[in-house]
């Protein structure tokens, strides 16, 4: 949701999409999934997302040349499996902390918040849930 979220916006012009007040992610894969590039590379039927998906793909390439509206914060939330985030090859079970962290993302984002969870459960954690509550409702 992310990645289609961010083209969505950058398709608009500047000033259009004011009534966007936050931009939130949930372990986007940023940089890719080096599964849609194998696919692209090996299968004889390519899904039309794995282009977009391969880390070296036009689509993400544009992504991250676009900024976002300057008064648009994004909370770029990551998930790990496990307790360390910052080992070589580490992941949420489907997506890469690496891809979850890559550097335009990380340097766009107001704030940045990494949990242990799997890719799926993320909307199940509760520390995940409680957090999100806070940021769309933010306290008076």
């Amino acid at each position: 949701g992310g990645l289609v979220s961010q083209a969505f916006i950058n398709r608009h012009p500047a000033g259009s999409a004011d009534y966007l007040k936050l931009f939130v992610t949930l372990a986007t894969p940023w940089g890719g999934h080096s599964a849609a590039s194998m696919g692209v590379k090996y299968s004889p039927a390519v899904i039309p997302v794995w282009r977009d998906m391969d880390p070296a793909s036009k689509f993400l390439k544009r992504l991250r040349e676009k900024q976002l509206p300057s008064h648009l914060p994004h909370h770029l939330l990551f998930a790990y499996k496990g307790s360390e985030f910052k080992s070589s090859g580490a992941n949420d079970g489907v997506v890469t902390v690496s891809s979850q962290r890559e550097p335009t993302a990380l340097g766009r984002a107001k704030k940045v918040y990494g949990f242990s969870s799997g890719h799926r459960e993320i909307l199940s954690n509760k520390k995940i849930l409680r957090l999100l509550a806070g940021i769309f409702e933010p306290a008076d």
